[in-house]
């Protein structure tokens, strides 16, 4: 018997089915949305995302580990708890975001706004944050940064 036909590919329009988790990864398109999805656990782990329009994606505790976020539009987005370790977030935007408890650990921050950003808590050891902007994130004293390196001072 011939094999069986490949699954449909993912359109934005479907919603999100039960089997999305095999997005882990993956590559998405830029154009995808992902409408009213709550991430689980690890569903979007290597995830290319750069440029991925995730407005209405609840990402608070989600696993982004090792994803490519670059350019990202992610303002006053929760982020809260979420794992970016190693994630690729140049020239994103997270103004005003809620990074709280964050693992940034390892991550590419170059050139990303952070103006205005809570970043208290978060793991920011090994990051690298050239030309970030910073002005008004707020920190304390459990936010952990590059060695050398601190938004406050």
């Amino acid at each position: 018997p011939p094999p069986p036909p490949p699954p449909p590919p993912f359109q934005a329009e479907d919603g999100i089915r039960d089997d999305w988790l095999r997005l882990v990864g993956s590559e998405m398109c830029i154009r995808d949305r992902l409408q009213g999805a709550a991430i689980g656990a690890d569903a979007l782990a290597g995830a290319e995302l750069e440029g991925a329009d995730l407005a209405s994606v609840d990402l608070s505790g989600a696993d982004l580990s090792g994803a490519r976020l670059a350019g990202t539009d992610l303002r006053g987005r929760d982020l809260s708890g979420a794992d970016l370790s190693g994630a690729d977030l140049s020239d994103a935007n997270l103004a005003d975001a809620d990074l709280s408890g964050a693992d940034l650990t390892g991550a590419n921050l170059t050139r990303v706004v952070l103006s205005g950003a809570d970043l208290r808590g978060a793991d920011l050891s090994g990051a690298e944050l050239a030309g970030a902007s910073v002005a008004g994130a707020r920190i304390d004293d459990t936010t952990r940064f590059p060695e050398g390196n601190t938004l406050g001072g």
